[in-house]
């Protein structure tokens, strides 16, 4: 005898819910998968205070970026490094903490492999010229990285600083300087709005910094 399964002819979709728990209140998952066929079906059931935690579900696709470019490289260096204590989380083998510190490393190590001698990085490997806007979001994801706890050799951080600092000045540019602490007044006339225009919360990317 054997047993077949048979999944229904449809496209793989998913769903996802954020609900409000009422305490002494019970609540019926059962009406949230009633249009759904049983056969394949996966569900994950996260708590927390925070409606923000079920962002982590999007984590997963940093883990299987494509491509190795600059731009999903710090996307992905970025996003591990400062959710490392919640990926556990999201999936107990997925979440596993030194597979993932091990792919925090290996990412830190790539970034370093595309940036050139005078600091500026370049987008994919053995391009010689630098990318003006991915150099300072690996600026970034290098100095978040190091700030995590992990080893992000200084040179390589003075290096990149030193190149963002030729850069035109910038909200973006500026608010990776004033992370490290190299930020000058004088750089800040974009902050001045143009004649009958208001900031569009400009001053709040620095404000965060």
């Amino acid at each position: 005898t054997y047993h077949v399964h048979v999944l229904p002819s449809l496209p793989h979709d998913s769903k996802n819910y954020i609900i409000k728990l009422v305490k002494e209140k019970p609540l019926n998952l059962d009406t949230y998968f009633k249009d759904w066929a049983k056969e394949g079906l996966e569900a994950h059931l996260l708590l927390s205070s925070s409606p923000l935690f079920g962002s982590l579900r999007h984590v997963d696709r940093l883990l299987h970026y494509p491509y190795g470019c600059l731009e999903q490289t710090s996307s992905g260096l970025l996003t591990l490094s400062r959710l490392l204590p919640f990926m556990k989380y999201l999936d107990p083998v997925k979440g596993d903490v030194a597979s993932l510190r091990e792919k925090i490393r290996s990412g830190i190590v790539r970034l370093i492999r595309l940036q050139l001698y005078y600091g500026g990085f370049t987008f994919w490997p053995g391009n010689g010229s630098p990318h003006k806007w991915g150099s300072i979001y690996a600026t970034f994801a290098l100095l978040e990285s190091q700030e995590a706890g992990f080893h992000v050799p200084q040179t390589i951080i003075d290096r990149a600083l030193d190149y963002l600092k030729t850069l035109p000045a910038s909200p973006w540019r500026d608010f990776v300087l004033a992370k490290a602490g190299l930020l000058k007044t004088q750089s800040l006339k974009w902050m001045k709005p143009a004649k009958g225009k208001k900031p569009l919360g400009r001053e709040a990317l620095l404000l965060g910094a």
